[in-house]
């Protein structure tokens, strides 16, 4: 018995406090008015209006500074946003809202380009000077070494010619091709060819040795050749075709023996036909 009336006033107690709370909350909300006696109602927004017209040439200009369009102009003719404007904003990689325009380098001037985290150059104190293009060095030439020419031609008495590269031989003063010579009797004789004939008698059909540069091709040179042991331009002063040159006193020696023994253009009786060439050792 005792628990059915527990249990009755508990659902008692429920239902008085669910009324009590329907009427607070209608006592709270009570009747609505209608929209003329309300703030918010037509006559209120059509006031708002104007105002709310009036901030948007504000968001235009600000967004006018993002976009890059014109913003609007002042009365007096001036931008409506500028750098110093709360307004205004900066384009991405420009200068900051209030800041100065960076400052053209003058002529002469040197302009760090040297990006954030690498060590800038040396100071530059004076004015800078263009350098011409240095020069590649040219590799050095290869020293000379004997090189066998063949086939080689005699173009006069002391010149040497095989394929492209002409030689001249060193030492001598050798007899032109056109040379005449008078023999003891008084007659001419033509010396100059009989030498010419001799040295392509002497070289022709052999190898003859000459020092060269290693990657000489073509050219003009004076170098000494010679044909086995034989040096040529001795062998021409010894057989009388030559005679040596004033600072060559070691080819004396040659000279007197081409003397003594009537060789060349030496000897006294005009020469019909040519002499056998001289062995080569």
């Amino acid at each position: 018995m005792k628990a059915a009336r527990a249990a009755r006033m508990v659902l008692a107690g429920a239902v008085a406090g669910a009324a009590i709370a329907a009427a607070s909350l209608a006592l709270l909300s009570g009747p609505r008015p209608p929209d003329s006696e309300t703030a918010g109602g037509p006559a209120a927004r059509a006031e708002a209006a104007p105002a709310a017209d009036e901030s948007r040439p504000a968001v235009a200009a600000t967004a006018s500074g993002l976009t890059g369009a014109a913003p609007p102009r002042r009365p007096d003719g001036t931008s409506g946003a500028g750098p110093s404007e709360p307004g205004a904003a900066a384009l991405p990689g420009g200068p900051a809202p209030g800041s100065a325009p960076p400052r053209p380098a003058p002529a002469g001037e040197v302009r760090v380009v040297t990006p954030p985290g690498v060590t800038p150059p040396p100071a530059v104190t004076g004015p800078l000077e263009r350098l011409p293009a240095r020069e590649v060095p040219k590799p050095p030439a290869q020293p000379p070494k004997v090189r066998v020419l063949r086939p080689v031609m005699a173009e006069t008495p002391g010149i040497i010619r095989a394929g492209e590269i002409r030689i001249r031989l060193p030492d001598i003063e050798p007899l032109g091709v056109d040379a005449q010579c008078r023999g003891r009797d008084g007659r001419e004789w033509p010396c100059g060819a009989q030498a010419l004939a001799a040295l392509r008698a002497f070289a022709g059909g052999r190898g003859v040795q000459c020092f060269l540069p290693a990657d000489a091709q073509e050219g003009n040179f004076a170098i000494p050749c010679r044909l086995g042991k034989t040096d040529v331009a001795t062998w021409l002063v010894r057989q009388g075709w030559a005679k040596p040159a004033a600072d060559r006193r070691d080819l004396a020696e040659a000279e007197a023996a081409a003397r003594k023994e009537k060789r060349g253009m030496w000897q006294e009786t005009p020469a019909t036909t040519l002499a056998e060439p001289a062995p080569v050792e």
